[in-house]
């Protein structure tokens, strides 16, 4: 016999509800699956860091972690780009609780904490939907949690699980909505609604707010549905309006990091002008695509991702054929899908969800709002599914056959007759399973198989949504850019050996500040992620709250920068500019960079042979390489701080923008240095053209022409920011017809060298560039890309009297060229470091101190001047020149600059993150007033007991 306590365990056992449990588990075992498959580590060789993830999030998790354990300020950081303001960032990209994960990994083990962080966030955004579908429905049935499997494991959280940072708000939609359940029942659950829109708010306000406003919707739309406002009008307004306030009292809360971050994003907000309309963003019937399994577009110009099953489609549409709803809820539920449908479709709903700021890549953040929808939509059907008719079946049946021979014939199927005959026979099997379950009596012969309807219907939906589907979509828009985990590692180790050398001979010259810098690649590290993950100071960086104006300065100079100036990287070295940009060592895979020496050398060359086999196809034979890392020293790199001439500033930095002939970026560059130094003139020749350059062309006809063709620029935009001409004449400008469309045209360059001076090139185009690759006597060396303005590149010393074959071969669906003639230069870097050792704009700088948010220097001269600091200017920064506040006035509107008046002087600047007091002062308000509500509410509650 069984005592008292086994029996009452058994009785409290008995009461569990284990469907969030089986959700949450079932997820992250799924999860593990397809990591396994595609060869994710730590289940394969290969990293998750891809795409963003690779660039931005990943990095800059690392970096979160450097800043956190330094001794120096949170709020500001010199390891990302040329420095930046800490708040935008973390608000934006790192604020997610989970995120503290990554400390326990190091630096080279940062795939598997993402993964970890993926499979956490997804586990709970599955266990979250289930609980929210047992509320919605008074049902605790464990079929949920097969829903909450679909909304974790939908093409949106696959192909999206790289930018982590919005699985918070998808993971939290569900218990919000939730929440708001238990609120509508009960309104003095305000506490809980404050609660978790402040962990909402708090963990990336981004996707937060397109949760806050669907929330808000779902408040009205379950009012409406269930009377609330006809029944008692004044107790649904209150209601609406108490929510409001426990949303502006979450914000409050939150404000101390809001609105800094709020600041910092309006500051630097994205100069493309978007024009605003009711044009449509795609076809609409292309909708249908998204409504099968293994549907992908690309991650630049992806439709709406709303993938969660093939039985959603079904069940959605039996909703509404179910007498047991009211004609009331199918409304609702159709106003808001239709709203949805509408928002994907027309551009100025779709820019409205966006905040009127059209996303780059990855379109439509917004449509997992869309799958919650409709997964609860299918999960209410399916609770119900006894009062649905065999008739109403056979139509959505019929219907879906309608729609995938539809797609079929004109969709994304029509080339893809596997996908096709894949889906067909799944939506088969679904339909059978829908059909034979509205019999409530099965034949004798097969009465016993009935019981094996709902475990073959799970099993379905499993290998659908959690299996077929994710491997599909995720290796077709991911699988092919991941780079093997042990050489991601060895790369980093590498690196920092020779960031470590360069430190040590940084502190042996007595250097209190000094710049790093990556030759634009060093194997498996981009230049605009080395700051972060190598913790060095440099000048590149790629995010979304970047320095644009410092950008803009950053492309003049012909430095790799992106159209909406999101990202610019060192991607070539020159004893000039790293000289001035204060870069005192730079690391490369080169054996050797004109006017440079060579100081440290680490890494081996070391080939990573893997290969990845989905099961459906194989992805990738690949074999990635790295290449040993040299370590090279400039000597004259100047200090953060230098003086110039007074009338530097006068010099019109952005001319290149506004000329109608040759881009020179070489002269550009001497008329920029002669500007700064007196020991520089016109004449000084830093750079001079190479004289004996050949072109010849392949698969292209050329023709001159002094218009400019508007039509011909790639993906034409109003850049606010720039004063780029458009549309006079230029003098200069050639267009390259492709003669063979099947053939990709190919422009050729010998040069003659004649000098054993540093070469480079830059391939001047009149905004932004045409996609091609770059090859430097065979080798691809270089690319020039519609997203990116002009460039310089570095193309080697060589001897004089070799020949240097250089060509650009541009992508074979590109039908035309627009351009200018490129320009070889030689760089004179024994004249430069002679003139300017002779300049010597550090003297006179003394005491000079520089940390995170922090500068000072003394600073003596015997005349006026101007000292430039190679501080990034932005909202923020102060200025105290001996003990007296004083105006900024920025160096070309990009760095920190300071007028200097004749005699000894002592520089001060402080930063202090723009609403960061504003925001702590509302923060504590609102702590104080939502501990006063919660008092009060405590003492009603004790009165009415």
């Amino acid at each position: 016999m069984m005592d008292t306590n086994e029996l009452e365990r058994k009785s409290i056992l008995s009461g569990v509800n284990i469907s969030p449990f089986i959700s949450f588990f079932s997820t992250s075992a799924l999860l593990c699956l397809l990591f396994f498959i595609i060869g994710i580590a730590p289940f394969g060789p290969r990293t998750v860091l891809v795409s963003d993830l690779m660039a931005q999030y990943a990095p800059f998790l690392i970096g979160y972690k450097e800043q956190l354990f330094s001794d120096q300020m949170f709020s500001y950081s010199f390891i990302f780009g040329s420095g930046k303001n800490m708040l935008g960032l973390f608000a934006y990209y790192l604020s997610s609780p989970f995120n503290l994960l990554t400390f326990l990994f190091p630096k080279g083990m940062m795939s598997q904490a993402v993964v970890l962080i993926i499979t956490l966030k997804l586990s709970f955004a599955s266990m979250f939907m289930t609980l929210f579908l047992q509320r919605r429905s008074g049902r605790k049935d464990k079929i949920s949690s097969v829903f909450g499997i679909m909304y974790a494991l939908c093409s949106y959280a696959v192909v999206y699980m790289i930018s982590i940072m919005w699985l918070d708000g998808f993971m939290l939609l569900p218990l919000i909505l939730l929440l708001v359940e238990r609120y509508l029942e009960n309104n003095r659950k305000w506490i809980s609604i404050t609660g978790i829109l402040f962990l909402l708010f708090f963990s990336g306000y981004y996707i937060a707010y397109m949760v806050g406003i669907f929330s808000f919707v779902y408040l009205i739309a379950r009012m409406v549905e269930d009377g609330y406002f006809t029944r008692d009008s004044k107790l649904g307004m209150k209601t609406v309006l108490r929510f409001i306030g426990c949303a502006v009292l979450a914000a409050g809360l939150c404000a101390v990091l809001i609105l800094p971050a709020g600041l910092d994003t309006i500051g630097n907000a994205d100069y493309l002008k978007s024009d605003i309309d009711m044009s449509a963003r795609f076809v609409l019937v292309r909708i249908f695509d998204q409504l099968f399994f293994g549907t992908f577009d690309s991650l630049h110009a992806n439709l709406p991702l709303i993938y969660s099953g093939l039985i959603t489609s079904f069940l959605s549409c039996l909703y509404f054929l179910n007498p047991a709803f009211s004609r009331r809820s199918k409304i609702v539920a159709g106003s808001l899908l239709a709203g949805f449908v509408f928002s994907f479709h027309f551009s100025i709903l779709d820019f409205a969800w966006h905040l009127f700021d059209l996303p780059n890549w990855f379109q439509f953040r917004y449509s997992f709002l869309f799958v919650a929808m409709t997964i609860l939509l299918s999960y209410l059907s399916l609770t119900r599914f006894g009062e649905l008719s065999r008739k109403s079946v056979i139509r959505v049946g019929l219907l879906f056959l309608g729609v995938l021979i539809f797609v079929h014939s004109f969709g994304n199927l029509a080339v893809e007759n596997s996908r096709f005959f894949f889906n067909l026979a799944f939506g088969v099997l679904f339909f059978i399973v829908l059909f034979g379950m509205t019999f409530p009596r099965w034949p004798d012969s097969i009465v016993k198989l009935k019981r094996y309807v709902v475990p073959f219907l799970v099993a379905l939906i499993i290998l659908d949504v959690g299996i077929i589907n994710p491997v599909m979509v995720r290796s077709e828009a991911l699988g092919t850019l991941s780079y093997p985990v042990a050489q991601v590692q060895k790369d980093i180790q590498a690196a920092e050996l020779l960031v470590n050398a360069a430190g040590e001979r940084s502190r042996a010259r007595g250097e209190v500040f000094d710049r790093i810098e990556v030759d634009r690649r060093v194997n498996t590290i981009e230049a605009s992620a080395a700051g972060p993950v190598l913790g060095i100071k440099g000048i590149s960086t790629f995010q979304t709250g970047s320095n644009k104006h410092l950008h803009r300065f950053y492309k003049q100079l012909g430095f790799a920068t992106n159209y909406n100036y999101f990202t610019s990287s060192h991607s070539y070295s020159s004893v000039v500019t790293d000289s001035v940009l204060g870069i005192s060592h730079v690391i490369s895979e080169r054996d050797e960079i004109g006017g440079m020496r060579r100081v440290a050398i680490a890494g081996n060359d070391e080939k990573f042979e893997i290969s990845t086999f989905t099961g459906i196809r194989e992805i990738e034979e690949a074999i990635p390489e790295s290449k040993i890392l040299t370590l090279f020293e400039i000597d004259t790199a100047l200090p953060a701080m230098f003086l110039v001439r007074p009338e530097a500033n006068d010099f019109d930095f952005y001319q290149l923008e506004k000329v109608t002939e040759d881009k020179d970026y070489f002269a550009f560059q001497n008329r920029w240095i002669a500007s700064m130094f007196e020991t520089f003139d016109l004449n000084s020749g830093i750079y001079y053209p190479a004289e004996s350059v050949e072109k010849t062309s392949v698969n292209a006809s050329l023709t001159k022409d002094k218009r400019i063709d508007v039509e011909y620029i790639p993906f034409p935009f109003e850049d606010t920011l720039s004063v780029e001409v458009l549309e006079k004449e230029w003098s200069d400008l050639t267009y390259y017809l492709q003669i063979n469309p099947k053939a990709c045209m190919i422009l050729n360059y010998e040069v003659v060298v004649d000098s054993g001076d540093p070469l480079y090139m830059s391939v001047p185009f009149p905004v932004r560039g045409f996609d091609g690759e770059i090859f430097v006597n065979g080798e691809k060396s270089f690319f020039t890309s519609h997203s990116f303005f002009s460039m310089i590149s570095y193309l080697g010393c060589f001897e004089p009297g070799e020949r240097v074959e250089v060509s650009i071969v541009f992508d074979k669906e590109r039908s035309f060229v627009v351009m200018t003639e490129v320009d070889f230069y030689y760089c004179d870097t024994r004249k430069f470091s002679e003139l300017l050792t002779k300049q010597d704009p550090a003297s006179g700088i003394s005491n000079l101190k520089i940390e995170n948010g922090r500068a000072s220097a003394d600073v003596t001269t015997d005349r006026d001047r101007f000292l430039v600091t190679t501080i990034p200017f932005e909202p923020g920064w102060t200025l105290w020149v001996d003990g007296e506040r004083t105006t900024i006035v920025p160096y070309q509107d990009a760095w920190i600059g300071v007028p200097i008046p004749q005699g000894t002087h002592r520089i001060e600047l402080r930063f202090t993150a723009p609403g960061l007091i504003a925001g702590a002062i509302i923060s504590g308000i609102s702590v104080c007033v939502f501990g006063a509500f919660i008092f009060v509410s405590c003492l009603g509650k004790r009165k009415r007991k």
